[in-house]
């Protein structure tokens, strides 16, 4: 798209996801092609939905989601209509149902999916301080020690 500005990586402060959110964040960077790798911050910041109000139409996108798939939007069904008036931008991407089913296909042999996966093991040992796949039921056997 011909950015040249770095970004900011913004994720929702949460108690629990927040420590994943940060560890996972490099390996993530290892996926990432060098052009858009430069742009992108180090670290991801983390803010509460009042510091960053962005992360409340997330919020409110996820629930919508989420409410419309169990329970349907109850006392709010005027939010599809409110938000479809809204235009949405030529760089969104909808990841609904059709697209999490499609067919996954990867050429294992294709030497960027290999340099890919070396560097999200390398990283993720770095990480997590073990060898992959991680030994559950050892780590789990040592916290109860």
């Amino acid at each position: 798209m011909k950015e040249t500005e770095p970004c900011k990586i913004v994720f929702d402060e949460q108690k629990i996801f927040g420590p994943r959110a940060k560890s996972w964040y490099p390996i993530a960077r290892e996926f990432i092609d060098s052009e858009v790798l430069a742009l992108m911050p180090t670290e991801p910041l983390f803010r509460t939905d009042l510091q960053a109000l962005p992360l409340q139409a997330a919020d409110l996108t996820a629930w919508m989601q989420r409410a419309r798939n169990t329970l349907g939007l109850g006392e709010f069904p005027w939010l599809d209509s409110a938000l479809a008036r809204i235009h949405r931008s030529d760089l969104s991407q909808a990841y609904d149902r059709a697209w999490w089913n499609r067919p996954k296909t990867v050429d294992e042999n294709d030497p960027e999916f290999i340099r890919q996966t070396i560097a999200a093991f390398r990283r993720g040992k770095e990480i997590v301080g073990s060898e992959w796949p991680l030994n559950i039921k050892s780590r789990n056997k040592k916290k109860h020690d």
